[in-house]
Parts: C-alpha cells; structure tokens; sequence
C-alpha cells in the first residue's frame, strides 16, 4: 500500500533528525476510501489550499514532532503528486542541506572510528593495508545507508575524500604501492594503473606472486623502472590472488620497446630490481624468463602483421586473446620474442 511505503520513508527521516516517529493508522473510515480513491486527480492548488488550512508550512508538517491525520493525508497526497514542483523543491533542498549532511556524515564517522580501531587493534593485519580496508567499509556503510536515505552514498563518499583516506594511507607507502594499497580489495581482479598510453606490441609479462604483501615489495622495488619506461601495468587485488594463478604484476610491452629490441635490457633491468625478491614459480600459458618474470604473446595475429606503430589501446579487445593457459603464443606461427623477427 502506497501510504505504509510513504509513511516508512518519513519515519526513517524522522528517526535520523530525531523526532517522534509517526504510528500508523489501524484503520480506516468510509471517508479515508473515498480520498484514497480521488487522490489521483487533486491538484496541487488542493494541496496548497490544504496546507493553508493547517496553518503550517510544508516544511513544518514534514518535520513536525506530531501530526494530525489532516497533515498525515497532504503528505500522502504530495507523495504520490510526484510533479509537485514546490514539494520537489522542498525535498532536494533537504537532501543537499548542511544539516542533512552532517546527519549522515556524523553516523558514519562514528561506524567508521570503531572499525578503525578493531583493525589498529589486530596486530595480524599490516599497517599498509589499512586504507584498502578503510576504503572497503566505507562502501559498505554508503550503499547500506543509501538503501534508506537518498543522497547518503556520494554524502558519505565525499566526506572520505576530505576527511578519512589521508589519514589512512600514510603508513611507510609511497608511490604506486601506496596508491595500490587502496585498491587491494576492489571487486575487479586487476587494478590498473594510470603510467603511460603507448601502443601494445602483443607481448606482456607477468611478475610472479602469490601475495597482495608480494605485489607491495614488487611495486616498490620495480617503481622506478616502470615509470622511467612509462609501461602500461596492473596489479592483481585479492579477488584475483585468491585463484592462485600467481599473475602479481601485468606489464604490458609496447610496440615501440619490441620493435628496436630495446625490451631485453627492459627484462634485464626488472630482474636486477627483483634481486631481493624471493618468490618464484610457474605461471600457466607462459614462458619462463626466469621464476619471477614470466612472458606470453596475447594477440590472434603476428607481430608481424600488426598494424604500423603497433595496436592502440582502444583497439586491445579486436585482438586479444586470454591466457587460458596452452601454448604460451597462442599457437600463432612467428619467433620466440628473445629470437627475434
């Protein structure tokens, strides 16, 4: 029924300013039927001419302690007139309001300070992951709260922006492993980093790693590299890791670094940065370079026939094909990337 789903939706606004919250009717007489059956066709000048009668301002019934059955039916009657441009006009003013924001804002400070001191209190949990988390509750909570008030979602996102993720991410990080820090848990398998837009070749390789503590040790070791290079890479989050697939790092070669050969002192620079790095293993569909860096051809054509400059990023989903594991070359026919063209 229209006025039970009405009649909650005020509750849970009365119940977050504080007020009274309003009981709903047991019953009704012969004259509530005969208004719920006309209520289509009144008009918003009945509304006001109701309203008047009160001698209330909207914005008074709606957030009155106490209610007349009167004020309760011009609330119901406005809820279902959902062209009501002064009603609209009341209703977002409330939502975008600093009073209504600071509502949301002041639960969700105090939901998120007590997760944040269970996580600061679990001496098993790293301090470099406590942004990924932070971050992760707070999207919890943002989608829970927009389920019964509107705007709580972007309200609560932006106060983490400004408020809450700098004091989370300064914990011995920098770089991109801070910044990945804040990823870890995302719902994608791969968290892609923003490093460069240069045209892809086919060939890619994988650091090996069985970790989010392992991708952290390889992002800072291999930072410099990655960035002097401008390669385009990412990361496996936990959802990924968890398939045990070992794919830590993607580093994808661009065209230019394939063509002039200049990629082999690129693979002999990664394995130098790598020297204090312990984990090692096999990755499926991919050819060992050593234990940690292992390397794969990803495209349904040769290198060879390619187009000029190599293959945009935009472009990537007409010629990739996933590493399902097999042949390491996707069966095409063309040299090993180390033998050359």
């Amino acid at each position: 029924m229209v006025e039970k789903k009405v009649l909650k939706e005020i509750n849970s606004y009365r119940k977050l300013m504080g007020l009274t919250l309003i009981e709903e009717k047991k019953s009704i007489n012969e004259q509530d039927e005969v208004t719920a059956k006309t209520v289509e066709s009144v008009t918003e000048e009945d509304i006001a001419e109701l309203i008047n009668k009160t001698g209330k301002t909207l914005e008074e019934i709606v957030v009155s302690p106490i209610l007349t059955e009167a004020e309760l039916d011009i609330i119901f009657k406005i809820a279902r007139l959902k062209n009501l441009q002064g009603y609209n006009e009341i209703i977002t003013s409330f939502y975008q309001s600093e009073e209504y924001k600071k509502l949301i804002t002041d639960e969700y400070l105090k939901l998120i300070n007590e997760y944040g001191n269970k996580i600061k209190s679990d001496e098993e949990i790293p301090k470099f992951k406590y942004a990924g988390i932070i971050y992760s509750i707070t999207e919890v909570i943002a989608k829970k709260y927009e389920e019964d008030f509107n705007n709580s979602y972007s309200i609560i996102l932006e106060y983490y922006n400004n408020n809450i993720k700098d004091q989370w991410d300064d914990y011995d990080l920098t770089g991109f492993a801070l910044e990945y820090s804040s990823h870890i848990s995302d719902n994608l398998d791969f968290y892609n980093f923003n490093n460069g837009d240069k045209n892809y070749s086919g060939w890619k390789l994988y650091v090996y790693a069985e970790t989010s503590i392992d991708v952290i040790n390889i992002l800072q070791l291999l930072e410099k590299t990655l960035k002097d290079n401008q390669v385009i890479f990412k990361a496996s989050t936990l959802s990924e890791l968890k398939n045990k697939k070992f794919k830590g790092l993607v580093i994808y070669l661009p065209y230019d670094m394939v063509k002039d050969n200049t990629f082999k002192s690129f693979f002999s620079k990664l394995n130098t940065d790598l020297s204090d790095y312990d984990k090692g293993g096999s990755i499926e569909g991919t050819k060992e370079y050593n234990k940690k860096i292992h390397y794969l051809y990803e495209f349904n054509k040769s290198f060879k026939k390619l187009p000029k400059g190599g293959v945009k990023p935009s472009e990537v989903s007409k010629y990739f094909e996933p590493n399902t594991g097999g042949d390491y070359m996707k069966e095409i026919n063309q040299p090993d990337l180390f033998i050359g063209e």
